[in-house]
């Protein structure tokens, strides 16, 4: 059965690193998004960082306040026509070493139905909550 797959949102409790991660999120191994000039931080003092990303307005929680994503197309989130268990991973992008998993869950059609579904990632001592939606078709 085909499904389709709705980020909503991202929310950083917690960054691994002291001036926020270079967060990006993967689907099966293809990024479909990333945090780019900006850095996810639960700390917003610091400039360039994010706390929260609304994947459905476009819209990132930042020092200040809620600011519009650039160039933000409402269908960049949203995965129709998925089937079988796909995993949606995140990850902190490192310049020098070996990218940083912070947590994967996996998506499938058993998820169709059950509304909001939040998780969280929580390694190498980062805290994050992924908000997604899983729908038929």
């Amino acid at each position: 059965m085909a499904y389709t797959l709705r980020l909503l949102k991202l929310e950083c409790m917690q960054s691994q690193e002291i001036g926020g991660d270079e967060a990006y999120l993967t689907l099966d191994g293809h990024k479909v998004w990333e945090a780019g000039r900006d850095k996810m931080s639960h700390d917003l003092s610091h400039a360039h960082c994010c706390g929260e990303v609304d994947f459905e307005s476009g819209r990132l929680l930042t020092q200040d306040g809620w600011v519009n994503m650039e160039s933000f197309d409402p269908n960049a989130y949203v995965f129709p026509g998925l089937s079988g268990t796909k995993v949606v991973q995140l990850w902190d992008d490192d310049l020098l070493t070996r990218d940083d998993l912070l947590g994967e869950t996996p998506i499938s059609e058993a998820d169709i139905g059950h509304g909001h579904i939040s998780v969280l990632f929580t390694r190498d001592g980062a805290r994050y909550r992924l908000t997604y939606q899983v729908d038929q078709g």
